[in-house]
């Protein structure tokens, strides 16, 4: 796992045009439905909201590279 910070220390190594979302009380181990991680913090949301706002997510991604056809 890498901390906020660390990744955005790392943002260089990325495309300019990355997108990024940050999920306001959500937590890997939600994420990767793989159970509490050590070095993880406690969820403020629900694994159903933080998976619903992470779908939206995808599907607009999708949305917006079949409109544009690029990545």
């Amino acid at each position: 796992m890498a901390s906020p910070r660390k990744v955005r220390a790392n943002a260089y190594l990325l495309p300019e045009h990355t997108h990024w979302l940050w999920i306001e009380g959500a937590n890997h181990s939600q994420f990767g439905w793989y159970g509490f991680q050590p070095m993880d913090k406690k969820a403020t949301i629900s694994a159903a909201e933080q998976r619903r706002v992470m779908t939206d997510a995808v599907i607009g991604l999708l949305q917006l590279i079949e409109e544009s056809n690029t990545l």
